[in-house]
């Protein structure tokens, strides 16, 4: 179907937005390290970049992406709207954060 690489990506974003969202609670909790990558259930590569990304966002900017995130899926899965139209304004949205 149409809708299924729009959703695709969508996910691939929450993803990553929970992940980063993850890694800087559990930072806040006091894990360190491996710790924290064995918590996250990601590979040595990923951990980096996450440990990476972490530090260009605060918790309120990831809990608003994932609200984001939210809307577009609600959006896509009543057809409010075009699911491509959706992720691309998603995106647009996002990248404002940048």
């Amino acid at each position: 179907s149409s809708n299924e690489y729009p959703l695709l990506i969508l996910h691939m974003i929450i993803r990553q937005v929970r992940l980063l969202k993850h890694y800087a609670i559990l930072i806040d909790s006091g894990y360190i390290g491996k710790d924290v990558q064995l918590n996250l259930k990601i590979g040595d590569y990923e951990y980096k970049k996450i440990a990476s990304q972490s530090k260009n966002f605060s918790k309120a900017q990831l809990d608003n992406f994932l609200n984001q995130c939210l809307r577009c899926d609600k959006l896509i899965k009543t057809g409010s709207m075009d699911s491509k139209l959706a992720i691309e304004m998603l995106l647009t949205e996002l990248c404002q954060w940048l």
